[in-house]
């Protein structure tokens, strides 16, 4: 007997992935071949979440006046902003199509211009000849069926179970002290940022890099850290704070001289009291 999630997947579809990613392998190695597949996870997962965005905003309209394709609705909610030719709807209907690996790639190139922390991390190279476009076409079909951005599968947590499945780990890196905030929504990111979380991106994909965690900025974490955090994906909640190295100075050095610091200001704080006192008092506002 298999059980069925809330939405629609059987238990067992991670071995039908893992099935259809072993008849690709043939042309590839098994550290590169699950990427094949964890790639168009990550594209229906922010596909996912995209769409349930743009229905909830649809839905209030008429009431609200919100637009479903303002993209600051989906920044205020760290919510990926999917170009119409990227969303999944139109990969789903090329999937039969000779041309689905360039479709994809295009898909993943359009992702990366309108969400500058993504350039340089997502694969683009479907549509290289070694990869089996009708066993693509296929592997597209299947993963339609998993529903993954939606608050339901958020709430199962199917998109843990099948990276769990493939990866066992996943990779957060911590971006709020990159860039410049340029207002309260939006943060402008550097070359020299994204080349950053590129590179680090690709040390921890490739087996035998030479990826290490950076407290405070990134880490690769364990399925069973994530559960410990309920599944809240928040990089903040792994990366953990920076390591501050040690300057040598005793802490209770410091403290004194903290206190010694802080009692002077105490002093001028009442003697600059004491003059706007007798300033009022010459104005007769005395009390």
């Amino acid at each position: 007997m298999t059980q069925q999630t809330n939405n629609g997947a059987n238990l067992g579809f991670e071995n039908k992935l893992w099935e259809m990613a072993d008849k690709m392998r043939g042309h590839m190695d098994a550290g590169e071949y699950k990427h094949v597949v964890l790639g168009l996870i990550f594209l229906k997962y922010i596909s996912d979440a995209f769409q349930a965005k743009y229905d909830e905003l649809a839905s209030r309209q008429e009431t609200d006046y919100t637009d479903p394709e303002d993209r600051d609705e989906y920044s205020a909610g760290n919510i990926f902003w999917v170009p119409r030719e990227a969303r999944w709807d139109k990969l789903q209907a090329g999937a039969k199509q000779p041309t689905i690996g360039k479709l994809i790639d295009d898909a993943m190139v359009a992702i990366e211009k309108k969400n500058p922390t993504l350039k340089g991390v997502l694969p683009k190279d479907y549509s290289r000849p070694a990869l089996d476009k009708h066993r693509l076409g296929e592997l597209i079909d299947i993963i339609g069926n998993i529903g993954l951005g939606d608050e339901a599968s958020r709430s199962k947590d199917i998109l843990g179970r099948v990276y769990e499945y493939f990866q066992g780990e996943l990779l957060f890196i911590d971006g709020r002290r990159m860039g410049t905030l340029v207002d309260r929504v939006h943060r402008e990111i550097t070359n020299d940022d994204l080349d950053l979380i590129s590179g680090i991106y690709h040390e921890w994909r490739n087996t035998g890099g030479k990826y290490e965690d950076k407290p405070g900025w990134w880490k690769s974490a364990t399925l069973d850290e994530i559960k410990s955090h309920a599944y809240v994906l928040t990089p903040g909640r792994y990366v953990g704070a920076e390591e501050v190295e040690d300057d040598g100075i005793p802490f209770e050095k410091k403290m004194s001289e903290l206190s010694a610091t802080l009692y002077q200001q105490f002093d001028k704080a009442d003697q600059l009291e004491a003059v706007i006192r007798k300033n009022l008092e010459v104005l007769g506002y005395g009390k």
